[in-house]
């Protein structure tokens, strides 16, 4: 699937944030996506306006993408029950 159709389908969607494949729970601040890859840190992928992020440490492991924080990448905690973008 293309980009523009993923950002195309998150913008009609009524789900406004989901999970992606990536966590720091092997080691803390070390984010690595689900195939072991590490994830880019920082601009302009993570969320960096009224703080920086991730800024959860060991309470918050898993990586999302949330219309409220523009769709930059914030790391929040594993239990909440959202979408998920995957590749095939």
């Amino acid at each position: 699937m293309g980009l523009n159709i993923i950002v195309f389908l998150i913008l009609e969607s009524t789900a406004k944030d989901y999970w992606l494949g990536a966590t720091d729970e092997e080691v803390e601040g070390s984010w690595k996506w689900l195939d072991g890859s590490a994830v880019t840190m920082g601009m302009p992928l993570w969320h960096n306006c009224s703080h920086s992020d991730p800024d959860g440490g060991s309470s918050q492991n898993s990586l999302l993408i949330d219309e409220s924080y523009s769709y930059y990448f914030i790391d929040n905690d594993c239990s909440a029950e959202l979408r998920g973008i995957c590749e095939h």
